[in-house]
């Protein structure tokens, strides 16, 4: 199994500064906490999409391998999955590179099927993103907004192969939106074939400095 970090956005509203390269409490980046995750389940094979300041992060990360999203001020998370699978349309854990765990969730997502890490701790925004479930308890697709519980937390796996050409093509093609409206399309290609994995803690997601004095004054790691 392998990694993708999306870390390619601008983070205009953190004046500017890359979110893969933010501290956790002990003063590792975003970046380093999830590569050492990675690495003690086994995962060293890891991408990185970059794109604001990717000199920034490349400098400091030498090793990961990279994909720059030459577009990044004008597209989404769509695009930089469509780019990273593009380019290998292997068999991926997909990470969202803003979020600190307090307890590693990538254990529990290296397994040869599909899954989406789902929180009912983290607080719903404008932009969260949920499963929708059938009968038997698999994910068909996905909704967005305020009051989707529970709420994915920016990790998931990727092995059933019409799923990643859909993430692929409409990546490509609806650039400027979110991953999981893509993921929903996407889904509605393959046979159910995605569950959801419980994550039973909160991420922290950094968009403002107020989410990240909201994590320094928080107990939590």
């Amino acid at each position: 199994m392998r990694a993708i970090i999306l870390g390619a956005g601008s983070g205009s509203r953190l004046g500017g500064y890359n979110k893969l390269l933010i501290k956790d409490k002990d003063g590792c980046p975003i970046l380093g906490r999830m590569m050492t995750d990675l690495s003690r389940i086994g995962i060293y094979d890891i991408t990185v999409v970059v794109g604001y300041k990717a000199i920034n992060v490349m400098s400091q990360y030498p090793r990961f391998k990279y994909i720059i999203n030459p577009i990044f001020d004008i597209t989404n998370s769509a695009y930089s999955t469509a780019l990273a699978f593009q380019e290998d349309s292997s068999p991926a854990i997909l990470i969202y590179g803003e979020n600190i765990y307090p307890i590693s969730p990538f254990g529990s997502m290296n397994k040869e099927e599909d899954l989406m890490l789902v929180s009912s701790q983290t607080i719903a925004d404008k932009h969260a993103t949920g499963p929708i479930f059938d009968k038997d308890g698999y994910i068909i697709g996905v909704r967005e907004g305020i009051g989707t519980i529970p709420e994915s937390i920016g990790v998931f796996t990727f092995n059933n192969k019409h799923i990643i050409y859909g993430l692929i093509n409409r990546g490509m093609e609806l650039r400027d939106k979110y991953m999981g409206l893509v993921l929903h399309e996407a889904l509605a290609l393959a046979q159910p074939t995605m569950k959801a994995v419980d994550y039973p803690y909160r991420k922290f997601e950094f968009d403002t400095p107020q989410d990240y004095l909201n994590y320094l004054n928080s107990n939590e790691i």
